[in-house]
């Protein structure tokens, strides 16, 4: 199968890694890596030929020969122009090969030195997913592990690398060390850790702008809370706008409509005016107010209450100046009521202490 590939040149040290492992595959594709690497070598002349010798070191010397040109082409072709001209004076692929790994691979020694550096303080991008993550740190991992290889002939067990990988982890991810710890050891692999990282970080909020953005979408989405329009105050009995009706120390006589309104509802509104009037012999801050129009009953004496029942969280109750004050737990309250010259004991639920007349 005639295969064409094309992979990216090599510029610097940056991107040398990526460059060795793509190069590597096509030499190995081509056939002719173990020229490259020094694992094949060049025939050797024989001593004393004759022509049966003569011709097989012939043979393979022209094969090795197309090999290495070969090699060659594909290695030039992969360079860019400042590591083209470092090797230009190289006269084999092996040559061209080794000066770039004493470039950008140091020695062994070194190397190995730098890659442990790099992989016991690598730390995770937050911006970065866990996938491209572990991947990084498993390079690194592979790397360190040829180089002992090389020079050692042993290498760190993978436990090794999924302990690093579980030490670089965020704090969102504090639970599942624990559930981790609790995994049987042989059950323990890198492809199993991975999975369950990805499960988790499928369920975590979207990170970076993406999840501002996401934000953003719902806030804008949001619709405006309604504010009930501010009404303009107006007392009537002295039509003053300087203050409420119920705020007026100026006393007068109702119209001859509201005497007619008030003989229609004489209950209600006796024990309004009763207990306005009434009100003025207790405590200011004990008295309570009867009001045609309140719609919540509202103390803020909570020892007013004979049971009581906190709220899970505040409501918020609009009063008469338009403002919203929170009520904090509901219950019963016993409120003295005067019927003519008797005062009677009555119980009402209430949260305050203001008293709806129509629910009396």
């Amino acid at each position: 199968m005639d295969l064409k590939l094309q992979i990216d040149r090599l510029e610097g040290a940056e991107d040398f890694s990526r460059w060795k492992r793509e190069i590597s595959l096509l030499l190995r594709h081509n056939k002719v890596f173990d020229v490259v690497t020094g694992k094949l070598k060049e025939p050797v002349a024989p001593a004393q030929p004759d022509d049966a010798t003569q011709a097989i070191y012939e043979r393979d010397l022209a094969k090795f020969e197309e090999n290495d040109i070969h090699a060659q082409l594909i290695l030039f072709k992969s360079l860019g122009k400042g590591n083209s001209e470092m090797v230009n004076t190289c006269q084999s692929a092996k040559a061209i090969w080794d000066k770039l790994l004493s470039i950008y691979e140091q020695s062994s020694g070194q190397r190995l030195d730098r890659l442990l550096e790099q992989f016991f303080v690598y730390s995770m991008d937050p911006s970065e997913e866990i996938v491209s993550h572990v991947s990084k740190l498993q390079k690194i991992f592979v790397d360190c592990n040829n180089e002992l290889d090389r020079l050692t002939s042993k290498t760190m067990p993978e436990m090794v690398l999924m302990s690093r990988v579980m030490s670089t982890l965020p704090h969102e991810y504090f639970e599942f060390k624990s559930v981790w710890e609790s995994v049987p050891v042989e059950s323990r692999t890198l492809d199993n850790l991975t999975e369950r990282l990805r499960l988790i970080e499928m369920r975590l909020p979207v990170k970076g702008k993406a999840g501002n953005s996401e934000s953003s979408a719902l806030l804008g989405q949001t619709k405006p809370k309604y504010k009930k329009p501010r009404k303009q105050r107006h007392c009537s009995k002295c039509s003053s706008k300087e203050h409420w009706t119920n705020q007026c120390n100026k006393e007068r006589n109702a119209p001859e409509k509201d005497n007619k309104r008030q003989h229609n509802n004489s209950g209600g509104a006796a024990f309004t005016n009763e207990a306005l009037l009434s009100s003025k012999q207790i405590d200011e801050n004990r008295k309570w107010v009867a009001d045609s129009g309140c719609s919540v009953h509202m103390t803020f004496e909570k020892k007013n209450f004979s049971t009581y029942e906190a709220f899970t969280y505040p409501k918020d109750v609009l009063v008469g100046n338009d403002n919203i004050i929170q009520a904090h737990g509901q219950g019963n309250v016993q409120v003295e009521t005067s019927d003519v010259d008797k005062w009677q004991m009555g119980i009402k639920p209430s949260p305050v202490s203001l008293v709806s007349s129509k629910d009396w």
